[in-house]
């Protein structure tokens, strides 16, 4: 454990508030600046607070990711009477509730922060770290919109006890899920709901529920209904919102994965640069996968479209009245303005990924490639699964937008009924009546 001699120069103090209170300091042996968080002089006696402080360095030091905050080192001060303090990695930002003080943020650029922030948060939850206090306070924003999460302070693995110590509840009231509020052990999905929250807020510039306590707040996040959002918000933005926002944990996104992937663009809303590809891949939750298109492959398959693009573009362009000898000249009265475009001309659609597989990874995966669907049921008879994929038209070299109609196998028919067997016939003996 590093004792901070002399090592650690405090250049200017960034923030402070909770336990902690954090500067901007030089690394005297690594020649680098770093940022010094150290646990409050009030808090130095408190067993609890030391040990969370502790956790903290520990939980943040086992993640590896560029959307955290790296941590450097841990130790306790002996020139400030064994205070512990906490190295990290000094971010050249500000926190997002600083941005969020001037009001909301465009749509895009808050889809964009609260995407970058679900990634990081993923790689935590893959690691069965739950953060329990994601807020606008704890996401730092740099110059170039790059985030980085910090404060772990009072994550613990997901199967951890319900979120009560010492009669209190942890966490930060305006961003707890209902579950959290109701002392409930918080899940992956607790987080999801805080960054919905924090979604929410940078699209509104205010947050969902206010009250007039920290307890009144808690009650609102169980029992009031999610409000609306300005109706410049795109609908799939909405949707991810509010799905991020339900009451109930099953109704969420599972993790923050998912809530990642729900934020990205449609393929047909980014713009293809061919001097700069950058092609986004999916994950591994993703309708590539589903459809049994494996991980390792996915390279080979964005490097092979774009490849294809590029072939396209130069065929459009040698085709084109303006290409080859004669350029020079000055075009004719009766020539066509040549048209720039930066999409695909086609969209390669193969039908073999997509026969067998269930209508909802397929319409995804299409959607994925900016392709509309419409679903043809298809009678049943008998031995194929319900829902599943029969046949699509067209495939092949489409065009961008059209739609694919897709033959699904419709309901199995149901077994004819057993004929009723005949009552047996009646046999009377004599003439006489039965007494």
């Amino acid at each position: 454990m590093s004792t901070g001699i002399d090592r650690y120069t405090r250049l200017n103090r960034i923030a402070t508030g909770g336990m902690g209170e954090v500067w901007r300091a030089h690394d005297e042996v690594l020649h680098r600046d770093v940022a010094v968080k150290y646990l409050k002089r009030e808090y130095a006696d408190d067993e609890g607070a030391r040990t969370r402080f502790l956790h903290e360095a520990r939980n943040a030091a086992a993640l590896l990711h560029p959307g955290i905050a790296t941590v450097f080192d841990f130790g306790e001060s002996e020139i400030e009477d064994g205070l512990p303090f906490l190295v990290m990695e000094y971010v050249d930002g500000r926190p997002l509730s600083e941005l969020l003080a001037q009001g909301a943020l465009d749509p895009d650029r808050a889809r964009d922060l609260v995407r970058q922030a679900a990634d990081a948060l993923a790689v935590a939850h893959a690691a069965g770290l739950v953060h329990r206090d994601v807020k606008p306070g704890n996401l730092l924003v740099t110059d170039d919109d790059t985030v980085k999460i910090t404060d772990f302070g009072i994550a613990r693995a997901g199967d951890g006890l319900a979120l009560t110590e010492t009669g209190q509840v942890l966490g930060t009231p305006s961003y707890l899920s209902p579950e959290q509020a109701e002392g409930q052990a918080a899940t992956a999905a607790s987080d999801v709901y805080a960054l919905g929250v924090v979604l929410f807020e940078c699209l509104t510039g205010h947050k969902p529920f206010t009250a007039d306590t920290p307890v009144a707040v808690a009650l609102a996040h169980v029992r009031e209904p999610i409000p609306d959002l300005p109706d410049d918000v795109p609908e799939d933005l909405d949707a991810a919102t509010r799905r991020a926002l339900a009451k109930h944990p099953e109704d969420r996104f599972p993790d923050a994965g998912a809530f990642a992937d729900a934020l990205r663009l449609p393929a047909a809303d980014q713009t293809l640069m061919l001097t700069t590809p950058v092609p986004v891949v999916p994950t591994a939750a993703g309708p590539l996968a589903r459809l049994g298109i494996r991980r390792e492959h996915w390279p080979a398959l964005v490097a092979a479209v774009v490849a294809l693009l590029f072939v396209v573009v130069l065929v459009v362009a040698a085709l084109s009245p303006d290409h080859g000898a004669g350029n020079d000249a000055p075009p004719s009265p009766s020539s066509s303005p040549t048209v720039t475009t930066s999409a695909a001309t086609t969209v390669s659609v193969d039908r073999a990924l997509y026969v067998g597989k269930p209508v909802a990874d397929v319409k995804a995966a299409l959607a994925a490639l900016g392709l509309q669907t419409k679903v043809s049921t298809v009678a049943n008879t008998g031995g194929h699964a319900v829902n599943t994929v029969k046949d699509l038209s067209p495939t092949g070299a489409v065009a961008p937008h059209a739609t694919i109609t897709l033959d699904v196998w419709g309901p199995a028919p149901k077994p004819a009924p057993k004929p009723a067997p005949k009552p047996a016939p009646k046999h009377h003996k004599g003439k006489g009546k039965h007494r």
